[in-house]
């Protein structure tokens, strides 16, 4: 009975937080826990999927974005990406997979390495 009640718990709380952690190999393939070089939660906000990757050894965030949905790579809002060690590596907007707006990139150093602005995944000259 204990089981049971556990593992209803567990079945509510997922849905009632809209919240999953996936775990991947170090070629983003799904992986156990145990042998896992990235993770990945998904939070439900709104219509869309926030989504935060974490470098599994260090459990330093990787990336965070929003997604349209929980199960599609359809990038829909304002991304970071990061250096294992934490530094900032990439800042954008996606709008249905593509990019829009200023993107900027940034060496390992934190310093500015380019400034790109993007109309509908095209790159502005």
């Amino acid at each position: 009975m204990k089981l049971v009640t556990t593992l209803l718990l567990a079945f509510i709380s997922q849905i009632c937080f809209g919240q999953d952690t996936l775990y991947f190999d170090a070629d983003w393939q799904p992986a156990q826990r145990t042998v896992a070089e990235f993770f990945r939660i998904n939070k439900k906000e709104g219509k869309k999927w926030a989504r935060m990757d974490y470098f599994s050894k260090t459990k330093q965030l990787e990336m965070k974005g929003i997604y349209a949905s929980a199960t599609t790579d359809v990038e829909d809002g304002y991304f970071e990406w990061y250096y294992p060690d934490g530094k900032l590596l990439h800042t954008g907007n996606y709008e249905n997979e593509n990019r829009v707006g200023e993107h900027l990139s940034y060496t390992e150093n934190g310093s500015l390495e380019a400034k790109e602005n993007y109309k509908t995944g095209s790159l502005m000259v």
